[in-house]
């Protein structure tokens, strides 16, 4: 399989997997979130493709590079948020998942040096992926310290 962007050979395995919590909002909505962080960036020349599988107890994203196959579908840019639209699919192994990919032209490469923070929603109709880069600001309480990622 080729990357239609750069004619690169595309291993489907060879992804970054990134593990989702299942939250729910104040409607009793689920969504997930998911964060990582590492010494580089995510090159967005070529596009990148998500994946996210949704199960009991066992919800994934993927990154990964896009194939022949993908669309470019991205939504919008807006207060350093990215926002991609999330479609519904059945993958090569008949498993169901939601899918979308990101491409250029974007503005910057996505840099994983600070953090970057996934949020998936997958109300029917408005699946989406956001994703902002972490700020991690310290705060204190008597006996509680957490940053404003939650964590």
């Amino acid at each position: 399989m080729f990357n239609k962007h750069n004619n690169v050979q595309v291993d489907r395995d060879a992804t970054i997997p990134i593990e989702l919590i299942r939250k729910q909002d104040v409607h009793g909505e689920d969504f997930f979130v998911g964060k990582c962080q590492f010494p580089g960036t995510l090159d967005l020349s070529a596009g990148i493709s998500f994946r996210a599988y949704i199960s009991d107890g066992d919800e994934q994203l993927y990154i990964g590079m896009p194939d022949e196959e993908s669309k470019p579908n991205i939504s919008r840019i807006s207060h350093k948020r990215i926002y991609v639209k999330m479609i519904p699919i059945t993958d090569g192994n008949n498993e169901q998942c939601f899918a979308g990919e990101l491409s250029s032209p974007l503005p910057m490469p996505l840099s994983a040096h600070r953090g970057l923070w996934f949020t998936l929603f997958i109300k029917e109709g408005r699946e989406e992926l956001q994703i902002t880069e972490l700020r991690h600001k310290r705060y204190e309480t008597a006996d509680v310290q957490y940053d404003e990622t939650g964590t």
